[in-house]
C-alpha cells in the first residue's frame, strides 16, 4: 500500500471511522510491527539514540494498553479514549521505523562503479586513479578501475601491460587482477604484463614490495630488481633477478628487447604498429635479439635494422597490414 493511502487509513482508524475490515488491517499491521521493530532496534542499538529507544518503549506500552482495554470496552469508545495516545504511538512508530531504515540505507555497502579504458595501437596512455595512483598502459592494453576514491579496497583489472605507481594507503591494499595472477601492494612502483596470447605473465618490481598470487596460492613476495614469471600453460612460476629499468623502458618511450625471441618481439610490434606478422620459415621464431629503438620509429625502418642482424628478409603489405618474414636462418 502506498504511504499516502496508508496515512489516510491510520487517520481514519484514530478517528474511529474505519470499517471493521479496515480496522482489522491496521491492527494486523501494528501487531506485525510490534514483532519486527524490536529486532531492528536491538540490531542497531548502538546507532539509534537513547531517546528513540524510549520512544519505542512508549509505543509498546500504548499498544499493550490498547489491547488490555479493548477486552472491556467497546471498539467505538476505545477509538475516542485512545485517539491521542494512539496518534502519538503511530507517529513515533513511523518515525522509528523510518530512522532505522534510513540508517541502514546510509550504512549499506557503497556500490562500486567501474570505468574501463584501452590504450590504442601505437600509444601509451596515462591514467590518474581516484586515489592519486598513476597507471601507464602500454599499447593494446585495457584497465578497469573504480571511479570513486571511497571504495573499501583498491581493485583494478588489467588485460595487457601496465606500469603502476601506487599511492601508499596501509588501510586499503592496491590489488591488480589479471587473467591468472593477483598482485597486492600498499604503495610501490611495479609493472605487470598479462597479454592474452602471451605464454608468460610477469610482475616486475621497480620500487617497494609486492605479493603475487595465483588464485589462493602465493607465488612469492618480490622486491626491487626481481620478477615473477608465471607460465599459463604449465602453471609453473619462477623468480628472477632482472634489469627492471630495461623491462620497463616502454614507459619512457622505448621499444627495447633484451635477448628476446623473434616470436615475442613480433607480438610486441603487432601491439604497437597494428601489423600481423607471418613467418614463412618457422625456424625464424627462435631467433633472439637485443636491441633498443625510439617508439616513434617507422616500422620499415625498425625492420630494416632488425633484419640486418640476421639472415632475414621482410615484406610489408600495407593493404592487409601484414609483415612476412622469410629467410633460411638467423645469426646466433
Amino acid at each position: 500500500m502506498h504511504n499516502d493511502k496508508w496515512e489516510i487509513l491510520i487517520e481514519k482508524y484514530l478517528q474511529g471511522k474505519c470499517t471493521p475490515e479496515e480496522a482489522a488491517l491496521v491492527e494486523q499491521y501494528y501487531n506485525s510491527m510490534e514483532r519486527s521493530l524490536p529486532e531492528f532496534y536491538h540490531g542497531d542499538a548502538d546507532k539509534i539514540s537513547q531517546s528513540a529507544g524510549r520512544s519505542l518503549q512508549v509505543i509498546q506500552n500504548n499498544i499493550a494498553l490498547a489491547r488490555q482495554q479493548a477486552n472491556t470496552k467497546t471498539t467505538r469508545s476505545l477509538y475516542k479514549r485512545l485517539a491521542t495516545p494512539m496518534r502519538i504511538a503511530a507517529t513515533l512508530l513511523i518515525f522509528i521505523t523510518a530512522a532505522v531504515m534510513l540508517y541502514r540505507q546510509l550504512n549499506a555497502p557503497q556500490k562500486i562503479v567501474y570505468k574501463q579504458i584501452t590504450a590504442g595501437t601505437g600509444h601509451t596512455l596515462q591514467i590518474i586513479l581516484a586515489d592519486s595512483s598513476v597507471v601507464l598502459l602500454n599499447a593494446g592494453s585495457t584497465l578497469k578501475y573504480p571511479e570513486n576514491a571511497s571504495a573499501a579496497t583498491r581493485d583494478v583489472y588489467l588485460n595487457g601491460e601496465g606500469f603502476f605507481d601506487v599511492k601508499h594507503d596501509a588501510a586499503r591494499p592496491f590489488i591488480v587482477h589479471t587473467n591468472k595472477l593477483t598482485t597486492t601492494v600498499l604503495g610501490t612502483a611495479f609493472s605487470v604484463s598479462s597479454y592474452p596470447n602471451a605464454d608468460d605473465n610477469t610482475v616486475t618490481v621497480v620500487r617497494g614490495k609486492v605479493q603475487v598470487a595465483h588464485e589462493k596460492t602465493v607465488l612469492g613476495l618480490i622486491t626491487p630488481g626481481k620478477q615473477i614469471s608465471y607460465n599459463t600453460t604449465t602453471g609453473h612460476s619462477r623468480l628472477y633477478s632482472v634489469n627492471a629499468d630495461a623491462l620497463t623502458a616502454w614507459t619512457t618511450g622505448k621499444l627495447q628487447f633484451t635477448d628476446q625471441s623473434l616470436t615475442d618481439i613480433t607480438r610486441r610490434l603487432t601491439r604497437w604498429y597494428g601489423y600481423r606478422f607471418i613467418f614463412a620459415n618457422s625456424k625464424l621464431t627462435t631467433c633472439r635479439y637485443t636491441a633498443s629503438f625510439n617508439n616513434k620509429i617507422q616500422l620499415n625502418q625498425l625492420l630494416g635494422i632488425l633484419t640486418t642482424l640476421g639472415n632475414i628478409k621482410y615484406n610489408i603489405n600495407d593493404h592487409n597490414k601484414t609483415v612476412t618474414l622469410s629467410g633460411n636462418a638467423c645469426n646466433q
